[in-house]
C-alpha cells in the first residue's frame, strides 16, 4: 500500500476490525510513504492506514474492504489445501480407495483423477 502524509510521520495499515497492525513505516522527506503486507489468512480483511504524524496529530482512512483468496497452484490453478506432499498423499489415497470400493463408474473417475493429480505434480 502507499500514500501521503506529513513528512516524517509514521504510518501503519492495520485490521480495522481486530486492530492487527499488519505493516509499518514512515513517510519520507516528500511526504510518500509505501508499506508491504504479507497477509497469510484467507477471507474477507478490511484494511486502514493510520498516520501519526510528528506534532502528534493522527489521521485514520477511510476503510478498504478485501477478500484474499486462497493460495492456487501456478500450473493448474486449483486450490492448494496444503504444501504437505505427505498429506496431499493420503487424502489422495484415501480418496481413490473410497472410490474404488464404489466400483463401476468411479474406477473411470479413479483413473481419471490420479492422471490430472500426477500431470498437475510435473509442474512445480
Amino acid at each position: 500500500m502507499r500514500g501521503h502524509a506529513s513528512a516524517g510521520a509514521e504510518v501503519w495499515v492495520q485490521d480495522a476490525i481486530s486492530g492487527r497492525i499488519l505493516g509499518q513505516g514512515w513517510a519520507s522527506s516528500e511526504g510518500t510513504w509505501e508499506i508491504t503486507l504479507t497477509l497469510s489468512d484467507e477471507g474477507e480483511l478490511v484494511l486502514v492506514a493510520v498516520v501519526q504524524a510528528t506534532d502528534g496529530a493522527r489521521a485514520v482512512s477511510d476503510p478498504v474492504p478485501i477478500t484474499i483468496a486462497p493460495p492456487l497452484h501456478p500450473s493448474t490453478g486449483g486450490v492448494l489445501t496444503t504444501t504437505d506432499p505427505e498429506a496431499t498423499g493420503r487424502a489422495l489415497t484415501a480418496l481413490l480407495a473410497l472410490l474404488l470400493v464404489a466400483g463401476g463408474f468411479s474406477v473411470f473417475f479413479a483413473g481419471r483423477l490420479v492422471y490430472m493429480v500426477a500431470r498437475g505434480r510435473k509442474h512445480p
